[in-house]
């Protein structure tokens, strides 16, 4: 019991220091010591002999491509743990053909869970983007799925959150409002408490954007939720260049998408109601002033082409920002921006000190 304890403890420590690679050979080689630890060389043979030969009937029951084989597969793997053991990585197989068959089981669902709750040091463990592909593939995450989602969310570094937010939050036009904003508010007031993190806790202000690229839906270019976050967590947001470049970044990208002829003319008054709330307070750099011209620049040519009055309303906000129009007039070192940024201010009577 000692040796099995002595090599636990060991694998843990290693695991906090080197590279993914070698952490998972360690993290390998612990794990079977620690299961052989005591067992005679015959035990060995046969417990190495019956996980191998159960192995390669999974393996070829996934291979026939058959649906009905392909479940067969995953209950034959519920026998084997998703562990750091070669039978273990089994388990990578079977939920990429669950997945591409559209098949998701109660029992395997359950021992996806279970597994997920077992990881330690999520951004160490190639298990956990595996499981967590595994409950959005179904485009639906249960309340079950996202606490255990959860669980591998707060022990992740910041460069692994995206991803990881990502999986938990995919599909959001399948999930009512109200578990939506449940769930942002769950994120947000872990970040807050400093409950985020692995060996030390994420910054809240990166777990914001962190969130905000999770929330965002590629697919139906869904940004509600994401303007959500915007409005209500602004003031969690970093008055630096760093951050409010990043936020910028955001409003470009949902101008980019939103801003066209057939977009819902309610998230177009979203949209420019949250860029002049946000810059309003804001310390001034170019990567935000860019934004908001661009986003001008974009408006005034709707109103070119269809002279409607909604763009001219919507155009008369932005310009209330009068300080930043002038203030990018400063911040630029390419001539024609310099020039196309004059004429926009001249032509619409922005006054500059």
């Amino acid at each position: 019991m000692k040796l099995i304890r002595a090599n636990i403890v060991d694998c843990r420590l290693f695991l906090t220091g080197i590279s993914l690679l070698v952490c998972i050979t360690i993290h390998y080689d612990c794990t079977i010591r620690s299961l052989h630890a005591g067992m005679t060389d015959q035990d060995r043979k046969g417990a190495h002999n019956s996980c191998e030969e159960l192995r390669d009937r999974i393996q070829n029951s996934l291979k026939s491509g058959v649906r009905e084989d392909v479940a067969k597969a995953a209950e034959l793997s519920l026998q084997i743990p998703f562990d750091g053991s070669r039978c273990g990585g089994v388990h990578y197989s079977v939920v990429a053909h669950l997945i591409s068959h559209g098949i998701f089981p109660e029992r395997y669902s359950d021992f996806i869970i279970k597994t997920l709750y077992s990881i330690v040091h999520s951004s160490m463990d190639y298990r956990t983007t595996t499981c967590l592909h595994y409950i959005a593939g179904d485009g639906h995450i249960t309340d079950e799925e996202w606490n255990a989602g959860l669980h591998v969310v707060k022990s992740a570094k910041g460069i692994s959150l995206p991803v990881y937010l990502k999986y938990v939050f995919i599909n959001n036009e399948r999930h009512t409002h109200e578990v939506i904003m449940r769930r942002i508010a769950e994120i947000v007031t872990l970040a807050g408490n400093r409950k985020i993190g692995d060996t030390r806790a994420v910054p809240a202000e990166d777990v914001i954007f962190s969130l905000i690229t999770g929330l965002e839906n590629e697919r139906t270019m869904e940004f509600s939720n994401t303007l959500h976050v915007l409005e209500k967590y602004r003031d969690m947001i970093p008055d630096s260049e760093e951050y409010n470049q990043k936020t910028a970044l955001v409003f470009h990208s949902a101008i980019n998408r939103l801003m066209d002829a057939d977009a819902n003319r309610k998230v177009q008054i979203r949209i420019v109601n949250d860029v002049v709330a946000f810059l309003r307070n804001r310390s001034k750099s170019e990567n935000p002033a860019h934004m908001l011209v661009e986003l001008a620049y974009s408006i005034d040519r709707k109103i070119r082409h269809t002279r409607d009055p909604f763009y001219e309303a919507l155009l008369d906000k932005i310009n209330l920002l009068a300080d930043w129009f002038c203030f990018s007039l400063q911040s630029t070192n390419f001539m024609n921006r310099l020039k196309r940024r004059e004429d926009y201010i001249k032509k619409y009577g922005i006054r500059c000190p």
